[in-house]
């Protein structure tokens, strides 16, 4: 018998001999060590759930999971969490960015209204798709892998081919990574840049993973943009893509009405709510009542748009409506001629004072992958005039005497400067014409008094040159005193605009027409875009594990 077995048979006999007291007591007593050994494994266990806690809180802080996760693999490369969320932070940001600058104070309402989406709410319980089955979070991931996948792509064939940052792309880099540190602990506060970076991308971010995030996109971007600039074209390509897009190089100036076939419903069934539907062949005489109205315009012969639209308001139709004005386009490029009526525009046959009727379509996509259209109505449509753009490209120099001060109103965003205001700036900029035209007023004297003079950054390190200034580039009066038909070598002028008072200078004329200029950018565009697919397609990118990704993430607040 071994000696456990021993030990327990003199317990058993010892049992035995126990009176009824010793064995009450004894029991009262085991009753005492359960509560005992509960209590004591009760409090074992909530010390263990904390050490638990801690340590989970301790590895979440820490960022170990976000460093050691692969997220995404892009052909070689082995995107963690921590280098992910670099791309999917950005990417919500410059959304809010965008959407901000675009809206305004208004983007909350606006963003909510055209996208379904609340800034103010976790993008993770908010779907992106109507079907219910994206999240914005994931369709932020989405993206930003798809960010990822460029740079690591344009990146990877940089550094085969050698391709190095240039002097002003390292000074601009080291300037941003400079700018972001003293961001962090200046603006916001934070005792240094990587304890910002861990609040701004989570735990697993470092300065040395930001600075090659920063490196690798920068990098990216350099080797495209050189690409880009290489790419050049000679005379004879340009006319012969000329030759095959004539119209698509031309401005055009042109009114339109939209007569919707809701306009001229009539009859209906009302229900006990208020609504009132029409049938189909209510629907049907609506839409022919509008078509004919719009022939009936345009069978008419009008000298203005003026009165094109009083023969609109004098029909049955329309001779209540106030506030009925024709949408008029002046000198719009092909490209941005509305879609439904760039085909009846830029028809060559076209003159001035033709109108015409185009059908207003709507498609609508299906579950099935089937696209479905309908008529809504139709387009009045009046042609006044097309320019083939063959002006030359404007080269000028500027000093700008900014405008200080103004009352700025915070329902338009306009704002307004006093005449005293104004006038600091316009006698700042004469001083400084009194100071050019002592030395000289000749180019060379300008360029001398940019750097100290102008409250233009844009401009103040090219000695206020702007080069190939095309049409609609500057702001009305700048546009306008550079495109004047008069205009000659060396003229110069003072000139207001919104932004305060520009001493001008005209350098001449380019070598280069804007028509020319618009194809050669066209063409440099559909091959920069070729080659860029191309990359593109030849690179694999695969997700792998984003569970670690914060997609219960709020745009706004990421924002503040």
């Amino acid at each position: 018998m071994s000696a456990s077995s021993k030990k327990k048979l003199r317990k058993e006999q010892e049992s035995a001999q126990l009176t009824e007291k010793q064995l009450a007591e004894q029991k009262e007593a085991k009753k005492l060590k359960g509560y005992t050994i509960g209590f004591v494994a009760l409090i074992a266990v909530v010390l263990c759930a904390a050490i638990v806690v801690m340590v989970s809180q301790g590895i979440a802080n820490s960022g170990i999971i976000e460093r050691n996760t692969t997220a995404v693999q892009i052909n070689d490369h082995k995107l963690t969490t921590a280098d992910l969320s670099y791309y999917y932070v950005d990417t919500i940001n410059n959304m809010y960015s965008e959407w901000n600058e675009y809206y305004g104070e208004y983007a909350p309402m606006y963003v909510t209204m055209m996208y379904g989406l609340d800034m103010t709410k976790s993008l993770n319980e908010q779907y992106y798709d109507t079907e219910g089955k994206v999240t914005w979070a994931e369709y932020c991931a989405n993206v930003a892998v798809s960010s990822a996948k460029s740079d690591y792509a344009l990146y990877d064939l940089a550094k085969e081919a050698g391709h190095e940052l240039s002097e002003d792309e390292k000074v601009s880099l080291e300037s941003e990574l400079y700018s972001a540190e003293l961001y962090a602990t200046l603006y916001y506060g934070y005792p240094d840049l990587e304890s910002y970076l861990k609040a701004v991308y989570g735990a697993g971010s470092t300065e040395e993973s930001f600075e090659e995030y920063m490196n690798i996109s920068a990098l990216a971007a350099s080797y495209y943009k050189s690409h880009q600039d290489s790419l050049e074209y000679d005379d004879a390509a340009i006319r012969a893509y000329d030759a095959e897009h004539s119209a698509e190089f031309n401005s055009y100036s042109y009114a339109s009405y939209l007569m919707l076939a809701k306009d001229f419903l009539t009859g209906g069934t009302t229900d006990s709510d208020g609504k009132t539907t029409y049938s189909d062949e209510e629907n049907a005489a609506a839409l022919k009542a509008a078509q004919d109205t719009a022939n009936t315009i345009a069978a008419g012969s009008y000298a203005s748009y003026t009165e094109m639209k009083d023969a609109i308001c004098a029909l049955d139709a329309y001779k209540e409506e106030t506030s009925l004005t024709l949408t008029e386009q002046k000198d719009v490029l092909y490209s941005d001629v509305n879609s439904k009526l760039v085909e009846w525009v830029s028809d060559s046959s076209r003159k001035t004072g033709d109108v015409g009727v185009v059908p207003y379509v709507t498609s609508t996509n299906n579950e099935d992958g089937s696209v479905s259209t309908a008529t809504q109505g139709y387009y009045v449509i009046m042609f006044q005039s097309s320019d083939n753009n063959a002006v030359q490209l404007k080269n000028v120099r500027h000093i700008l005497s900014q405008f200080e001060g103004g009352t700025t109103d915070q329902t338009t965003g306009e704002t307004v400067y006093t005449e005293s205001e104004k006038l600091a700036a316009k006698t700042a900029i004469e001083d400084v014409q009194s100071k050019w035209q002592a030395n000289g007023g000749t180019e060379e004297a300008f360029k001398a008094l940019v750097a100290e003079n102008t409250d233009d950054s844009g401009s103040a390190s090219t000695e206020g040159l702007y080069e190939d200034i095309f049409p609609g580039q500057m702001v009305p009066a700048f546009n306008d005193w550079c495109f004047d038909e008069t205009r000659k070598e060396g003229d110069s002028a003072i000139v207001e605009t919104e932004y305060g008072y520009h001493l001008m200078y005209f350098v001449g004329n380019s070598d280069i027409t804007y028509r020319d200029y618009l194809i050669e950018s066209t063409l440099r565009g559909e091959e920069l875009q070729a080659w860029y697919d191309e990359i593109l397609e030849n690179t694999e990118a695969s997700k792998i594990d984003i569970s670690h990704l914060n997609l219960d993430i709020t745009m706004q607040a990421s924002n503040s």
